[in-house]
């Protein structure tokens, strides 16, 4: 599947962050969103309908890396962004 680009913030709070990103082309089954850094780490699974992911329970002034995968069976590819 093709890397996802341009992943961008869309909404935040002192606690929460949504981000979203366009869909990528070609044929994708699911996204994998990971967030990790400081006391947080944790992966959500979305369908391939799904280009936006809500992440809580952050700290604000606190640098986090997002990981966005796109997989198409048993291929996948992997955007990052630091927060």
């Amino acid at each position: 599947p093709a890397q996802v680009e341009n992943i961008t913030v869309l909404n935040s709070s002192n606690s929460s962050l949504t981000v979203g990103w366009p869909v990528p082309l070609g044929n994708v089954d699911s996204y994998t969103v990971n967030i990790s850094g400081a006391e947080t780490n944790g992966s959500v699974i979305y369908s391939s309908l799904t280009n936006s992911s809500v992440i809580s329970n952050l700290t604000a002034g606190r640098v986090y890396n997002l990981t966005v995968t796109t997989v198409s069976g048993v291929l996948k590819n992997i955007s990052t962004i630091v927060l």
